[in-house]
């Protein structure tokens, strides 16, 4: 180096060392791994504007997160190999499992049943009640001529919620 040649850097080499420290900072992400997560986004040709990629990391993997996806990229222990990125919303929702069976949504498993934190510790319910939905389908069972006798005991509770309960029932029962 002289004062004549000064040493210069291009943006993507300024981007990479911010990225290092930035990377460090965080936790105990090792120097090599910071090094193979630059050596993976130059491979895969790291154009966009920055503002479009964000990291993930656990303090030893490194992965990038494009704006709007899903998918994090893992840019370290298996570059390219997508790594799921989810919020707890989406484990509410209903969802397909891997072998193509249909989930049903946490807070609602079922037409009139309600799943809430704060009403009886979280327990499935009769919706708007605090009244357990196995109490309910216990009640029930599979008789139809007991719905007269339910709603002489439980006025608040519709036939709706009752057949609800009687599903839920069945459903966790099928999946023991």
């Amino acid at each position: 180096m002289s004062a004549e040649r000064p040493i210069t850097y291009s943006y993507r080499d300024l981007v990479a060392a911010r990225t290092f420290v930035k990377l460090r900072s965080i936790g105990s992400v090792s120097i090599q791994r910071i090094r193979k997560s630059q050596e993976s986004l130059r491979d895969m040709d790291f154009n966009d504007h920055p503002s479009e990629y964000r990291f993930v990391t656990d303090g030893h993997l490194i992965a990038l997160l494009n704006a709007g996806d899903e998918a994090a990229i893992d840019l370290t222990k298996r570059p390219g190999s997508q790594i799921m990125n989810f919020s707890l919303q989406d484990v509410f929702e209903s969802f397909v499992t891997r072998n193509g069976k249909p989930v049903v949504p946490f807070q609602r498993p079922t037409r009139g049943i309600q799943v809430e934190l704060k009403r009886m510790g979280g327990w499935p319910t009769i919706e708007g009640t605090r009244i357990a939905y196995d109490t309910i389908s216990g009640f029930i069972g599979n008789e139809e001529t007991n719905f007269a006798l339910l709603h002489h005991f439980y006025p608040g509770v519709s036939d709706e919620a009752a057949r609800g309960a009687v599903e839920l029932t069945m459903r966790v029962g099928a999946a023991s």
